[in-house]
């Protein structure tokens, strides 16, 4: 997917916020990185699942984000 800076560093910031928060937490939240929505109940190694806004498969867990948005 191509972004734009600006939307690549607010998915980054996401991501990141994310996996530090399922870390040092008990929430297992994931990402799509279409729209940006947040999703619940993600594993930290989720790839391509439906988000339940956009309908598209592109939420991944937290920690997978980072690596796929290039490690912010």
């Amino acid at each position: 997917m191509a972004y734009t800076a600006d939307k690549r560093m607010e998915l980054c910031n996401t991501a990141m916020a994310l996996a530090e928060q399922n870390l040092f937490g008990t929430s297992n939240d994931g990402l799509c990185i279409q729209c940006g929505s947040i999703q619940g109940g993600c594993e930290p190694d989720a790839r391509k699942h439906k988000c339940e806004d956009c309908n598209e498969y592109a939420v991944y867990g937290a920690e997978e984000a980072v690596m796929v948005l290039g490690l912010c």
